[in-house]
C-alpha cells in the first residue's frame, strides 16, 4: 500500500530527456477538486435591443465583435431590472454574473453584438456597455497539501539557463505507486503547520494564481472527479460502465485517467466483432467511454473526442479498421446526441469499419 498518494514534481527538460523530479510527497490534498471562485454579479446594459429582450431571464452567452477583437461572455442568472426607450428599440438594464468564455479574432470590420441561449441565437443589438474589455482570469481557491514530508522543498523550480522548464505539477498515485493523474500547480506557500497525521509531517497551504483559460478547459479536476480518482486508486478498472453514475465533470476525469493509463500496443487486432453497451451513452463524453471499453476494454483509451478517435483509427492503439462494431441500445445516443453519433458512425464507416446500430426491442 502506498502511504503517500501525491507527489510534488518539478518537470523540466535536460538535453533530449524530460525529467519529473519529485521534491515532496503528501498523504492527501484539499481544495484540488473545485470550480473557479464564483464571480461577483454586476450591472449589464445592452443598448438598442429588440423589445422582447425585456423579458430575458436565465443564462445567456454574449458575443461581442469590435474592430479586430471578438469575445464571448457567459451571462449567468441574468435578471432584467427595466428598459429605456431607444427609438424603435430599447436599452436593457440587467444584472448577471459575467465570465469570459473565449476570445479570438473578429469576423469582419463591422461591429457585431449577439445574444445566445443554449447555442440558439436570440437576436442582435447595437452595443453592450463596457464590452469588449480585458479579462484578468478565473480566481481559484488555495490548495492544501496534507501530511507533507520535507515542506521546505515545496517551492517553485529555479530557472536555469541549461534547463527548459515545463512548470510544477501535482502527481496523484494509485495504490501501486503508478502516476494516474497530473495537475499543474503553483508552489506559492501561504502557510506551513504541523499535521495531525503524524510527527514530521506538515500541512502546506499553496495560493493559486488566476488562470485565463476558459472554464471548460479545466485547470482543476471537477468536484465530482474526487470519487472517480478514489475508484481508480485501486488500479485500472476491470469492469465496464463504472463511469455511468458520474456527471459531466466525473466523466471528463474518467477520460483523462484513461489517457494517462493508455497501453502501448506492439500490434493491432484486425477483424473480429466488438459490441458497444449503449445504455448509458447520454452525452459525447460517455459515447467515447463506452466505445473505448468496447474496443480495448475497461479503463482503455481510444480517444476522448472525435478528432482523437480519428487518430486512433490510424493504428497503434490496439485495434485497426476492418472489424464489425455492433452498437447495442443505439437509440439512447440517437435521442441524446443524434448529430454527434452520426458524425462518429460516419467516421468509422469511412475508415472501413462495419457499424450496426441496434435498438432495444
Amino acid at each position: 500500500m502506498c502511504l503517500f498518494r501525491y507527489e510534488v514534481v518539478h518537470w523540466h527538460e535536460t538535453g533530449d530527456d524530460e525529467v519529473a523530479e519529485v521534491v515532496a510527497r503528501a498523504i492527501d490534498v484539499d481544495g484540488l477538486f473545485t470550480d473557479p471562485v464564483p464571480v461577483a454579479r454586476e450591472r449589464v446594459v445592452l443598448r438598442g435591443c429588440p423589445r422582447e429582450f425585456a423579458d430575458l431571464a436565465g443564462d445567456f452567452a454574449l458575443e461581442v465583435c469590435v474592430d479586430d477583437e471578438a469575445q464571448w461572455w457567459d451571462l449567468t442568472d441574468l435578471v432584467v431590472h427595466g428598459t429605456v426607450p431607444n427609438g424603435d428599440l430599447v436599452d436593457v438594464v440587467a444584472s448577471a454574473a459575467v465570465r469570459l468564455d473565449d476570445a479570438g479574432s473578429a469576423f469582419g470590420p463591422a461591429p457585431r453584438h449577439l445574444l445566445f441561449r443554449d447555442d440558439e441565437q436570440l437576436g442582435d443589438f447595437l452595443g453592450a456597455d463596457g464590452f469588449p474589455r480585458p479579462w484578468h482570469g478565473h480566481e481559484w481557491p488555495p490548495i492544501t497539501l496534507i501530511g507533507v514530508e520535507h515542506p521546505e522543498r515545496v517551492r517553485p523550480m529555479r530557472q536555469c539557463s541549461h534547463l527548459y522548464t515545463f512548470g510544477d505539477r501535482l502527481h496523484a498515485l494509485d495504490r501501486h505507486g503508478r502516476v494516474m493523474a497530473e495537475v499543474p500547480i503553483a508552489l506559492d506557500t501561504a502557510s506551513v503547520t504541523p499535521s495531525a497525521l503524524g510527527d514530521g509531517l506538515f500541512d502546506v497551504v499553496l495560493d493559486q494564481p488566476p488562470t485565463r483559460t476558459p472554464p471548460r478547459w479545466r485547470d482543476r479536476p471537477a468536484p465530482s472527479a474526487r470519487a472517480v480518482w478514489d475508484l481508480w486508486r485501486e488500479g485500472v478498472p476491470a469492469e465496464r460502465n463504472l463511469w455511468a453514475p458520474f456527471d459531466d465533470g466525473g466523466r471528463e476525469a474518467w477520460g483523462d485517467l484513461t489517457y494517462l493509463a493508455r497501453k502501448r500496443f506492439e500490434s493491432d487486432e484486425v477483424g473480429g466483432r466488438y459490441e458497444v453497451d449503449g445504455r448509458y451513452v447520454t452525452d459525447w463524453r460517455s459515447l467515447h467511454l463506452a466505445l473505448n471499453e468496447a474496443l480495448v476494454g475497461p479503463g482503455g483509451y481510444f480517444g476522448r473526442e472525435v478528432n482523437a478517435l480519428q487518430d486512433c483509427l490510424h493504428g497503434g492503439w490496439g485495434v485497426k479498421p476492418g472489424f464489425t462494431l455492433v452498437w447495442n441500445d443505439a437509440q439512447v445516443a440517437g435521442d441524446a446526441i443524434p448529430d454527434y453519433l452520426r458524425q462518429v458512425v460516419e467516421l468509422m464507416r469511412d475508415s472501413g469499419i462495419t457499424v450496426r446500430l441496434e435498438e432495444k426491442a
